[in-house]
């Protein structure tokens, strides 16, 4: 359960741990640690993108909050 949290956890963009992953994982995680951390840091990059490239122009005068 430990690491499948963890790895759930590098993929999305909270990056908790329950455990120190340099003690827990061997060489073989670590490195598993890592690549799914570079999958979910790609995920929010390329939903940024799409979210830049669909959304209509933003303006100051639609983003200014009116009190």
């Amino acid at each position: 359960m430990t690491a499948l949290f963890t790895a759930v956890s590098a993929v999305c963009a909270t990056g908790l741990a329950v455990v120190d992953t340099a003690a827990y994982c061997s060489g073989c995680g670590a490195v598993v640690i890592t690549v799914l951390i570079r999958i979910g840091g790609f995920g929010l990059e390329a939903d940024s993108l799409m979210r830049f490239v669909t959304d209509p122009v933003i303006t100051l005068r639609s983003r200014s909050v009116r009190w």
